[in-house]
């Protein structure tokens, strides 16, 4: 059967000659752009967009001439051929322009591309300005309809960090990963006045339509306590802190003593106080998403929002469907990019095993009903699902699909306990429904180490697969520690086969180069999974230190792989390449750190209770001789801790990581034995027991949210953190150098410092463009002008 559809043509060879990028229609802009952007980045050469070229290296129109193959519209081909003048071209075929976009991905990764969640992976050809050749013939069709991500709220390593650029860059990547979902998740309203711990999240906002002004805005009057995590908000277990008080010079990255980032501002940081500010609060969250959204609308990403079932409401006495014609009305109005609103079950249905014979459910099912109706009588455009830490209810988890009708477009959930079982079985019992499973990229009580889930991660996909799921989200906080097994898990929805140590092979390749790859895939395999050793847990909250007792020279170090990762950086010549290698050796010399504080703080605890043990006129001494010794021996290694970790500190993930290891574990390890320790000795802890003030890490600049697509005519904005030990009065300023890609005379401009060593730049996008920032020495990203930052002009 012959049907229209695009065609993207490109030599097999791509070499010097190359010049012209061809699309017959907007649709399939996005997709040419981005070809071109990485034809650019291999090659060095700009091709040129023209429409309708017949003689164009590269081509991208609609035509009749090729059969679809495969034929499903999720699916794409590339097939090499020779057209009538005997040039070789590279045929790409799709029903759609998602289905062409991701086979020109499809294609980049044939010429050795490869897409993380923090940035790109780009060979460079320049050398020889010749691509790689392509396979002849290569169909792909995704194993899932739906694959994607849900970034969960609650903590600041994880989305309430994130601001509108950062969730487009999520979004970006998320589709340059050949994915199509982003979804949110939202906890519940409560009646309260301070913060409370997992309550009142702004994500969705609880009212009813008379507190909406026509627009959709909040008004004060339907206002109540909101906030995203931040430095001094002091739930789930963080102490409240100003950032001006971080140890090791780490309070340079942070620009305010209350932070978080916007839509957080210095006056809603705890947390907006006046009804007026509330309300204020819940319209800036809005505004971020629909801006964000929108840039899913463009790159084929859907998004979706939600919350949990029954519905809390702020009065009891108004009907749910009145609240949910107020929450669904704002939403219309203020995100109409939104394509899929989920209800959530709660926790509590997990670990308290809920029964469909608890009027709880009842009420769940009554208040999904409620949820529909007023979705049909709205005419809304949106998709509904059902989500949760369960399928559903004991003893038959698979409930909904009887419960609830056909309009009810997907059931999902998380997996469960935090992913260490395996994919619920009851999903192979819904057959009334689209279902999706969403295993656990990194689970939270381990927050605070290293976590490589790949191995676990591609098995349930299996499970998921065979239980015939046709949906496949992975739940994050982090977005560069997760990368690895977020790369496989939309690897694998492309290629069934894919098993986790060709994973590593090729992605030890792609990111530290061929000579390394056999050495660096052993190591990443020896801690993949249930493999790597779990040093944080859950204590009052994520990612918590806890003292090891007895240790001794002779105790085993659980990664004691991190001194072979580090013989391999003599190995990596690139400078690129050592860069990225070098975060992993400083995330496994930080773990091992970890390990070995651990252990000191165990040795201290054990001097502190023989001190508490000995008599009154003994303590002070015992306090001297022994309790100051093993607590400098605790600082000298938590100094070390520190510097490696504020080494791996390049997006918000890890600077929310930072604060959570400041004012949970650092609180408890450092600041607690030193205040008992000082009472045994009667007096101030000398300065070389107590954590360093001063920056001693690597120095360097970087930028935090890497956004490669924004808005054609927009004020795209850079924000650079430069961290350096130069203790000079005026250091190099941060200048901020771009240009139209691939022009190469770059526009210079000083970069304004919006706190401490954070600073800000915006340029109107007028084009697709390029840009490097540089402190005298100091360059991101690496190579500077011969290597910098691409962004695409939508």
């Amino acid at each position: 059967m012959r049907i229209s559809t695009a065609l993207l043509l490109l030599s097999a060879t791509c070499a010097s000659g190359l010049r012209e990028v061809s699309h017959g229609g907007g649709e399939d802009a996005v997709a040419a752009k981005e070809l071109r952007r990485y034809i650019y980045q291999m090659t060095g050469e700009l091709p040129e967009i023209v429409d309708n070229s017949l003689v164009a290296n590269v081509r991208l129109q609609a035509s009749e001439r090729y059969e679809i193959r495969p034929s499903d519209h999720r699916g794409h081909s590339i097939k090499r051929f020779t057209d009538n003048s005997g040039t070789k071209r590279v045929q790409i075929t799709g029903k759609t322009p998602e289905a062409r976009l991701n086979g020109v991905y499809s294609l980049l990764h044939q010429f050795g591309v490869r897409f993380g969640m923090d940035a790109d992976r780009v060979p460079n050809h320049k050398s020889t300005n010749t691509l790689p050749s392509v396979d002849d013939v290569i169909e792909a069709m995704p194993t899932f309809d739906y694959r994607g991500l849900q970034p969960f709220h609650d903590f600041p390593e994880g989305p309430d960090w994130w601001n509108t650029e950062m969730y487009m860059h999520v979004i970006n990547q998320i589709s340059k990963l050949k994915m199509n979902f982003l979804g949110l998740h939202t906890y519940p309203y409560t009646n309260q006045t301070t913060p409370v711990t997992g309550k009142n999240e702004p994500t969705v906002w609880v009212g009813t339509t008379d507190n909406l002004d026509k627009d959709g805005n909040v008004l004060p009057s339907g206002a109540y306590m909101t906030s995203y995590a931040n430095t001094e908000r002091g739930e789930w277990g963080y102490n409240p802190m100003k950032t001006s008080d971080f140890s090791y010079g780490a309070d340079q990255i942070f620009e305010s003593d209350c932070f978080a980032t916007k839509p957080t501002t210095a006056a809603s940081c705890p947390y907006p106080k006046t009804p007026r500010a509330q309300a204020d609060f819940f319209n800036s969250v809005s505004t971020m998403f629909q801006n964000a959204f929108s840039l899913g609308d463009s790159l084929h990403v859907q998004t979706c929002v939600g919350t949990e079932t029954p519905l809390s409401k702020p009065k009891g006495d108004i009907s749910t469907q009145d609240y949910y014609e107020g929450m669904f009305t704002r939403l219309q109005k203020t995100i109409p990019s939104l394509d899929w609103y989920w209800v959530w079950t709660p926790e509590a249905w997990e670990w308290g095993s809920m029964n469909s014979s608890n009027p709880v459910f009842t009420n769940a099912v009554d208040d999904l009903k409620i949820a529909m109706q007023v979705h049909d009588k709205l005419n809304l455009s949106w998709n509904m699902a059902t989500n949760g830490w369960v399928v559903g209810p004991l003893p038959d988890r698979s409930i909904f699909d009887k419960t609830l009708g056909p309009e009810w477009d997907a059931i999902t959930s998380i997996d469960l306990k935090t992913g260490h079982s395996p994919v619920d079985p009851s999903y192979k019992n819904i057959t009334n429904h689209k279902k999706w499973a969403i295993p656990w990229m990194e689970d939270d009580p381990n927050l605070g180490g290293a976590q490589l889930w790949v191995n676990r991660t591609l098995e349930h996909m299996e499970d998921a697969k065979a239980y015939g799921c046709n949906g496949l989200l992975g739940i994050h906080w982090r977005t560069k520690m997760t990368s690895p097994q977020i790369e496989a898990m939309a690897a694998k929805s492309w290629n069934s086969s894919l098993q986790s140590h060709d994973f590593w092979v090729d992605w030890c390749t792609s990111n530290f180069g061929a000579n390394v790859a056999a050495t660096c895939a052993g190591i990443f395999d020896s801690v993949d999974s249930f493999n790597m050793p779990v040093l944080t847990n859950w204590i009052n909250g994520p990612g918590q230190m806890t003292p090891v007792a007895n240790c001794s020279s002779t105790t085993p170090n659980p990664f004691a792989h991190a001194a072979t990762l580090s013989n391999l950086l003599s190995k990596v010549s690139d400078p690129i390449k050592n860069e990225r290698l070098q975060y992993w050796v400083d995330t496994f010399n930080y773990m091992h750190a970890v390990f070995e504080s651990e252990c000191l703080w165990g040795s201290l605890n054990a001097v502190l209770a023989e001190i508490k043990a000995a008599p009154e006129s003994q303590r002070q001494q015992l306090a001297k001789t022994k309790g100051l010794p093993a607590r400098i021996a605790l600082i000298t290694k938590s100094n070390e801790m520190a510097n490696l970790m504020i080494n791996t500190i390049s997006t918000p993930g890890e600077m929310g990581t930072f604060m959570n290891w400041e004012t949970r574990s650092l609180h408890e390890m450092l600041n607690v034995t030193g205040t008992q320790l000082a009472g045994y000795l009667k007096s101030p802890l000398p300065s070389d027991a107590m954590p360093s003030r001063v920056f001693s890490a690597r120095s360097r600049v970087f930028v935090p949210v890497q956004l490669s697509s924004f808005k054609k005519g927009g004020l795209y904005t850079v924000s650079a953190i430069r961290l350096s030990t130069t203790t000079t009065l005026a250091p190099p300023p941060m200048m901020l150098s771009y240009t139209c890609m691939g022009a190469k005379m770059y526009n210079k401009t000083e970069m304004t410092n919006i706190g401490r060593s954070v600073f800000e730049a915006s340029f109107t996008l007028s084009c697709d463009a390029e840009f490097y920032v540089e402190s005298g020495s100091l360059v991101y990203p690496v190579g500077g002008a011969n290597n910098p930052f691409t962004v695409v002009a939508l």
